[in-house]
């Protein structure tokens, strides 16, 4: 099969191609802290592309996507973003052979019938079937009037990272303790990550020793900020900035909490469980589907100060317990986020797509 990717993830294209499909990736998405493998024996060599655009009509980039239909043919073209969608739409529009168009929804907002923006996306006809990242994001699409039958659940794929330093070595940056109880997170820090209910949290565990909170990202929310400065909290969390390989940090947390108030799937959460962190989430989208509770990690109701801290203390007090749901995770989300499994996925939904279509002619 010939597959045209754009702002798709690179292992993802690695392993369509190492499947044995043509690949041709468009401005695909690589992030530092990837190792990325030798090349695997019989992989076919994956053709890349590079070109501007940001905006959903963007004449450039459009004119880019469609001389790449024109000349590679595509059986499937698959967009990951929603500009790269509307690239995929407006530059196939009049081809000759026009291949399928699947999307990648990944936040839980239902659709604006009234934008015309999501008629040169997800609400376009030209769209043949939406791959979404949770269950919580595909409710959302339902919801928004797209058929049931052209949805399928895909969640985003893990990657595998460059462990640049020993969880020593960012404990001894961030001046903590070798044997101090670390909580921590990483996010974009606005409101809608909860950041400020996982610091509330963290002030009623002050009669309790030797523990950190280290809040790895930006902080762009004023609570956050006012948060951090109460007296209850000096000397106790760790406000570490932007970090170009959030996960080689991870490592050095005991617990990763991520208590959002809305999320399709947070990445940093799939990377935390990949690398054995045990979770603490909120049931807010489709975490509480990648973490199972009492299985995987905690699962708390959204907005639950007190579920969240009773959470935390309780993982505290017991470490058997938290290795438990630290291994568990790391093992379930391989069976959901690896670039095996997501290749096979989409792989299934590409041939459903064509034998769907193949019969409507």
């Amino acid at each position: 099969m010939k597959i045209m990717l754009l702002h798709a993830p690179d292992p993802l294209v690695r392993e369509l191609s190492r499947r044995g499909h043509e690949v041709l990736s468009c401005n695909t998405i690589q992030r530092p802290s990837t190792n990325v493998p030798a090349e695997p024996v019989g992989m076919l060599p994956v053709r890349y592309s590079n070109f501007g655009g940001r905006k959903k009509i963007s004449p450039k980039a459009i004119r880019c996507v469609a001389e790449h239909i024109r000349v590679f043919q595509p059986d499937v073209l698959h967009a990951f973003s929603p500009s790269a969608l509307a690239w995929g739409i407006l530059g196939s529009t009049g081809q000759r052979n026009r291949p399928k168009i699947i999307s990648f929804r990944g936040i839980t907002r239902s659709l604006r019938r009234l934008d015309p923006a999501e008629w040169v996306t997800y609400l376009s006809p030209s769209v043949a079937r939406h791959a979404c990242e949770s269950q919580a994001v595909m409710d959302a699409m339902l919801k928004s009037g797209v058929s049931r039958d052209k949805c399928d659940v895909v969640y985003n794929v893990h990657w595998d990272f460059d462990l640049e330093k020993p969880a020593e070595a960012w404990r001894s940056e961030w001046k903590i303790d070798r044997d101090d109880w670390v909580i921590g997170t990483v996010a974009s820090v606005r409101p809608v990550k909860g950041i400020d209910l996982l610091v509330e949290a963290a002030i009623r565990m002050c009669d309790l020793p030797k523990w950190r909170l280290v809040i790895v990202g930006t902080v762009d929310d004023p609570k956050v900020a006012r948060l951090c400065k109460r007296p209850e909290l000096r000397g106790r969390i760790v406000l570490a900035g932007h970090c170009h390989n959030a996960p080689s940090a991870m490592k050095a947390f005991d617990v990763f909490a991520m208590p959002s108030r809305s999320e399709g799937l947070c990445r940093a959460l799939i990377e935390a469980m990949t690398l054995g962190i045990c979770p603490v989430v909120s049931a807010a989208g489709g975490m509480k589907e990648l973490v199972r509770n009492e299985q995987d990690g905690l699962v708390v109701p959204v907005e639950d100060i007190s579920g969240l801290h009773q959470a935390l203390r309780r993982l505290y007090r017991d470490e058997q317990l938290r290795r438990r749901f630290a291994e568990s995770a790391m093992d379930h989300v391989q069976t959901l986020c690896s670039p095996t499994i997501v290749a096979k996925k989409l792989e299934g939904m590409y041939l459903a797509t064509s034998k769907t279509l193949a019969r409507c002619a």
